[in-house]
């Protein structure tokens, strides 16, 4: 990814992240701090600085999905994926996650992330019925980035297939505000 971002024309970027992609999202952001204008985390994972995925979670969770990691590996059972990630999808929608679902290394779960929050302006959007990460989880994940902006969506876990008209809206507005300065 490293070489793609050196090779992309484009000199000056907001970062968006996306669930577990908030802990890719930190290292890159720090990897390329003199590009990064502005992060945005849409329901994004982002534990406190030395943490990791699991870190991130709460107690019993973390205990729970620690175990289910070590012993079932990271692609969630269909009717998991159906009920948590794929709640507010249309049938074709939620078929097409399942099918595409690629398991991650458990190591992107338990790796701690020594990146911090860059510093530029950072946004997070809550996604206001996730059946993944509760609202409350979610306000902790935007203080650990220590968002400038907060918005809310009324969507489930992936809004980009939901209500990506909404999520255009909201990536646009952001962009806009750092163009404006404020």
């Amino acid at each position: 990814m490293n070489k793609q971002i050196e090779a992309w024309p484009v000199r000056r970027f907001i970062l968006v992240a996306h669930s577990l992609g908030g802990l890719l999202a930190l290292q890159t952001a720090e990897a390329w701090k003199d590009r990064i204008v502005g992060f945005a985390a849409i329901g994004a994972v982002i534990p406190a600085k030395g943490g990791s995925f699991l870190s991130a979670m709460p107690f019993p969770k973390r205990l729970l999905l620690g175990a289910v990691l070590r012993l079932a590996g990271t692609k969630p059972p269909e009717a998991a994926i159906r009920q948590s990630l794929c709640s507010d999808l249309t049938p074709e929608q939620t078929e097409a996650v399942i099918r595409e679902f690629v398991a991650e290394s458990v190591r992107v779960y338990t790796d701690r992330i020594e990146a911090p929050a860059p510093e530029v302006p950072k946004l997070y959007v809550k996604l206001g019925q996730d059946r993944e990460l509760s609202l409350a989880m979610q306000e902790r994940m935007a203080a650990n980035l220590d968002a400038h902006y907060i918005e809310q969506l009324a969507t489930g876990h992936l809004p980009m297939l939901s209500k990506p008209d909404e999520v255009r809206r909201v990536l646009n507005d952001f962009m806009h505000r750092i163009r404006e300065g404020g």
